[in-house]
């Protein structure tokens, strides 16, 4: 375990909790795992026997009713599937992503166990969140990637002082990734901010059953997906459409995106769609983060006046992602993960059944929670390679770390970054630009090996 990069990732968290502080801080900390490749400790395939392993529920021919866009979503994992069913491997595929889960499960508990012996733990927001779904045989595919139920719904558990009455409750209205900046914005006690695509969801933390009439949105590239409390519809690029009913098809088994009794369905779904175009990075001169930041923020001066007095009594925030994380396969949640720390956590929190990732791969996911915007406006528009792609955060992007930051706040990051990191020739800005003053991260997976890996940066 303490060979691992996610290991090292979670005893940096710790040493940063074990530390004192004389200010409010924010804590992010992203655990690769169980993001493929599927490594673990022995102990942790032990906990999901072979034998006891279930297979996901699947559909002959269940891509029949979906058009080429959907059918095209990481056609890579669909191929990989094959060959894994071809071989008689796939129970052994779902034990290597349970495993990898409880793994990622008992990292998060030793950033948490450090709170809890920390002078912290009674002042401290916890979010642990997902960056998006994964498949494990599901549509055919063993992959992210997709707009689907299974590649969308990520996890996401809410912990906030002074909130006894909600913990241990399940809130099942739609939410999105997006509304995580506006929610830790009013959650810490600072000004509401223009310019952000979500809405804060603090209503929800505080009384999980208030109505709400937003629905999510998901994000890959052109094609679109918007999820309501009762339909799941996407649109892809190219025209093609799905619609799913969320209540009485949960496996997303028909399309009814073609049945003329849901056209109003449709059209009412259709106004969420976003209309943004990608904005391309790839120079750190690509705008002003100064007039971003008056544009955004409501009140600046009664902000800048309370900083000195308030900060101190202000709510620390940790932010703990597990990469490739699927919802209903958590213990928590109903499934077959053993997951005793999140467990713990769902049972002090606010568990959220309907949470969407903001995009359905990594670098676009993080984008959108360090900025509450829509990834398309951020600079992040795909999958992020720094080796190979200039893409990276636009500096002009003011993140959450920066306003609180600027409220006051110390601010670290621990474990995988992946919106943008220097690499040879390619010049982006660091963690620093965008408002860590600690950092000790990957600029995605470890390297040369998960074990004892040589390339965190900081």
């Amino acid at each position: 375990e303490r060979e691992t990069a996610d290991w090292k990732t979670a005893e940096g968290a710790a040493a940063f909790l074990r530390r004192d502080h004389d200010k409010p801080f924010f804590l992010a900390c992203g655990i690769f795992r169980p993001h493929l490749r599927w490594y673990a400790p022995r102990k942790y395939f032990d906990m999901h026997p072979l034998e006891k392993i279930k297979l996901p529920a699947t559909l002959e021919n269940d891509l029949a009713d979906v058009p080429p866009g959907g059918r095209r979503q990481n056609s890579g994992g669909s191929q990989a599937f094959g060959v894994i069913k071809e071989h008689g491997e796939w129970k052994k595929a779902v034990q290597g992503y349970l495993a990898a889960c409880s793994f990622a499960d008992a990292c998060v508990g030793v950033v948490l166990d450090a709170l809890k012996e920390s002078d912290y733990a009674e002042n401290t927001i916890v979010v642990l969140w997902g960056d998006h779904g994964f498949h494990v045989g599901e549509k055919d595919r063993i992959s992210k990637l997709t707009l689907w139920e299974q590649g969308s719904k990520t996890p996401l558990i809410i912990s906030a002082p002074d909130l006894a009455a909600t913990r241990g409750k399940r809130c099942k209205r739609p939410v999105s990734l997006v509304d995580l900046y506006p929610t830790l914005v009013e959650l810490c006690g600072l000004p509401a901010r223009d310019g952000l695509d979500g809405r804060s969801i603090a209503p929800l933390v505080r009384k999980p059953e208030t109505e709400w009439q937003y629905p999510a949105v998901i994000s890959r590239g052109g094609d679109h997906a918007v999820r309501s409390q009762r339909w799941h519809y996407i649109r892809y690029a190219d025209g093609g459409e799905e619609l799913y009913d969320a209540a009485r098809d949960p496996h997303q088994w028909k399309n009814l995106a073609k049945d003329t009794r849901f056209a109003d369905a449709k059209t009412k779904l259709r106004k969420w769609l976003p209309e943004n175009k990608a904005e391309r990075s790839g120079s750190i001169a690509t705008g002003s983060k100064a007039g971003q930041k008056s544009r955004q923020s409501r009140e600046p001066e009664v902000a800048a006046a309370s900083t000195a007095n308030n900060s101190r009594k202000r709510p620390n925030v940790i932010i703990l992602l597990a990469d490739d994380l699927g919802s209903k396969d958590l213990g928590c949640y109903g499934g077959p993960v053993k997951t005793p720390v999140l467990d713990g956590l769902a049972a002090r929190g606010v568990r959220f059944t309907d949470f969407h990732a903001g995009a359905a791969v990594c670098s676009p996911s993080r984008a959108t929670l360090i900025t509450g915007r829509q990834n398309l406006r951020t600079g992040i528009y795909g999958v992020l390679q720094d080796q190979w792609h200039n893409m990276h955060l636009l500096e002009r992007e003011v993140t959450i770390a920066e306003v609180l930051q600027e409220a006051g706040y110390g601010t670290a990051h621990f474990g995988k970054w992946h919106i943008g990191m220097t690499s040879g020739k390619r010049v982006k800005p660091s963690p620093t630009e965008h408002g860590f003053d600690y950092w000790f991260g990957l600029s995605n997976g470890a390297a040369p090996s998960h074990k004892d890996p040589v390339n965190f940066i900081r």
